[in-house]
């Protein structure tokens, strides 16, 4: 008689696999999984254009032409755009990144409630 009002009060907790496999998919479907960004592996920067022979910068003296100097601005002025263009890039896959990690998190919170619903109350 024990065994028998066991096996009714176990019975009485236990969910039917329909309901089971219906409530698995649906926990299962609302949580999805975060898409990592693609890897960002910047090419290298161009060396800094060379200081011409004509111009001494410690005691800021120059002896170059306007052509010299200009062509010689026009090298650093590219090289700085440049690089503010890879620190764009940077800042926007650093961006990308922040993202990820905060759907991840929000993921695994998601899981975390999904497995919560199993466990007995």
């Amino acid at each position: 008689m024990k065994r028998l009002m066991l096996a009714v009060c176990v019975a009485s907790f236990a969910i039917p696999p329909a309901i089971a496999q219906e409530g698995q998919a649906a926990a299962a479907a609302s949580c999805t999984a975060p898409a990592a960004p693609a890897t960002y592996l910047p090419a290298a920067l161009p060396a800094d254009p060379a200081t011409p022979k004509c111009l001494n910068l410690e005691k800021n003296l120059s002896t170059c032409t306007d052509r010299v100097l200009n062509d010689w601005n026009a090298k650093s002025k590219a090289q700085n755009d440049l690089k503010r263009a890879r620190v764009n890039e940077m800042n926007a896959y650093t961006r990308e990144l922040q993202k990820y990690q905060n759907s991840a998190t929000d993921y695994a919170q998601c899981e975390q409630e999904r497995v919560a619903k199993f466990l007995p109350g």
